[in-house]
């Protein structure tokens, strides 16, 4: 196995009233008091290696349904490409849809 990447960093971020509950990783730094934000210094990564980190959401009450789904976390991984020579950096958004009537399609996991 080679390294690929080096000092691999995830930051996450909660958004539209979300808190980090949780951070399940080894290596993961205290979520901040208002639950907005954590850090998880993944270390390096070799090729054909993979890393978990689960992180646990508490979701706002809504006042009713919402059938357009709102971005309730964002995430960026940062490091240092072995590679290329060169830090990369990928960011994603997660979006939940939370309508009031559930059909059987969307129970189904992806």
């Amino acid at each position: 196995l080679s390294t690929v990447g080096q000092n691999v960093s995830l930051g996450v971020v909660a958004c539209e009233g979300s808190q980090i509950k949780k951070v399940y990783h080894r290596r993961a730094e205290a979520v901040t008091e208002s639950g907005t934000r954590c850090e998880v210094n993944l270390g390096d990564i070799q090729s054909d290696e993979s890393k978990d980190v689960v992180i646990e959401l508490k979701l706002p009450a809504l006042s009713g349904p919402r059938e357009e789904s709102g971005i309730v976390m964002t995430s960026e991984l940062g490091y240092f490409n072995a590679i290329t020579n060169t830090m990369e950096r990928v960011s994603v958004s997660v979006r939940v849809r939370r309508p009031g009537v559930v059909d059987e399609a969307s129970r189904k996991p992806n």
